[in-house]
């Protein structure tokens, strides 16, 4: 009974597939894994406490807001700035007139912040300059 062997014979083809699948299996695995890891370090970095700035948060205050919103804000700020740049060039003939409409309705205000001005630099004693231009429209 010592020498009892058992003999068995696999072809060489079913060995490679048992191999090729297990192959499959752990790389499948590990993809999987690596995945959901990913997925932990983007969930963590776009939810992590930031400053006003953007900046990570190193104290906790209730100003602190994830860094995705955070993102969001300034995105929505930049976007609104540019509509409000664009709206402003193409009006921009009208604010002239109307600020030179509004210069005429209130310049006896504006000459009594000048003169007043112009009276506290001397109560002072400061020297100062002054230099009054004047363009006509043409």
């Amino acid at each position: 009974m010592g020498n009892d062997m058992a003999k068995v014979e696999v072809s060489r083809e079913l060995i490679e597939q048992i191999i090729a699948s297990k192959i499959e299996t752990t790389i499948a695995a590990e993809l999987g894994a690596q995945s959901n890891l990913l997925e932990q370090i983007v969930a963590k970095a776009l939810t992590q406490k930031v400053d006003e700035k953007g900046e990570p948060s190193r104290y906790n205050y209730s100003s602190d807001m994830p860094y995705v919103s955070w993102l969001t804000q300034r995105a929505v700020r930049d976007a609104a700035k540019i509509a409000v740049e664009k709206f402003f060039v193409s009006q921009h003939g009208q604010l002239v007139e109307i600020v030179r409409r509004q210069l005429v309705k209130n310049k006896t205000q504006i000459a009594d912040v000048l003169v007043s001005g112009l009276m506290n630099q001397a109560k002072n004693g400061l020297r100062f300059d002054l230099q009054i231009m004047v363009k006509k429209e043409s």
